[in-house]
């Protein structure tokens, strides 16, 4: 599971209370029985927030649909990794499991078609992880 703040809109001046805030987390989740849940959790903790500052009627709770997940078909997966080591060599094909992204590519997938959805990198890993300035979420794991 991953929860991101995302967005959080509340007043127009700094010296008015607002009448209404708006908070649009980023969940995502591998599993539909753990979306659930999360989402049973956000509901009730904002209610018990609203609840403890004495709010004069619950938040509305809207969840928007998201994208589903991108599963790759296992024997194409297979196909494009033996390729790729073929060709790059065994080093350079890494497993990372499961990502996390809000892609768009399973719907766009016809039913039925096995797609494959995979990284390109071209940074070798030790630079990649020297950097000083390099982002956290992009460090190897190979």
């Amino acid at each position: 599971m991953l929860a991101r703040g995302g967005q959080f809109r509340a007043g127009t001046k700094h010296n008015i209370i607002p009448a209404e805030a708006r908070l649009s987390p980023n969940l995502r989740t591998q599993d539909a029985r753990v979306r659930d849940r999360v989402l049973g959790a956000v509901r009730r903790i904002v209610e018990g927030e609203c609840r403890t500052a004495g709010c004069p009627t619950l938040p509305e709770v809207t969840v928007r649909p998201g994208y589903p997940n991108t599963v790759n078909d296992t024997v194409l997966d297979g196909e494009n990794s033996a390729v790729h080591r073929e060709l790059f060599g065994p080093p350079t094909v890494l497993d990372f499991g499961p990502a996390m992204g809000s892609e768009d590519f399973s719907l766009l997938a016809p039913a039925g078609v096995p797609y494959d959805f995979w990284y390109v990198t071209s940074t070798p890993p030790a630079v990649w992880d020297a950097a000083p300035d390099a982002p956290s979420h992009g460090r190897s794991r190979g």
